[in-house]
């Protein structure tokens, strides 16, 4: 599992839960943004625990709402 942002704060607070180090991105040797990498089992647990925060309804099931 990877997050990347081009926000260095958001990265540090990923990084603090995934207990991992973020590490820059760069293209042609200019740095365009940050990431955080977890594998394996570690990646399982963080998804265990953030998984109900990545649902949501569709657009269409949004649109059927309102």
């Amino acid at each position: 599992m990877r997050i990347y942002s081009t926000i260095k704060a958001i990265i540090d607070r990923a990084c603090r839960i995934m207990q991992a180090t973020p590490y820059g991105r760069r293209n042609h040797d200019r740095l365009v943004g940050w990431y955080a990498q977890a594998c394996e089992k570690n990646a399982l647990l963080i998804l265990r625990v953030i998984a109900f925060q990545l649902t949501g309804p569709s657009k269409k099931c949004r649109r059927l709402l309102s």
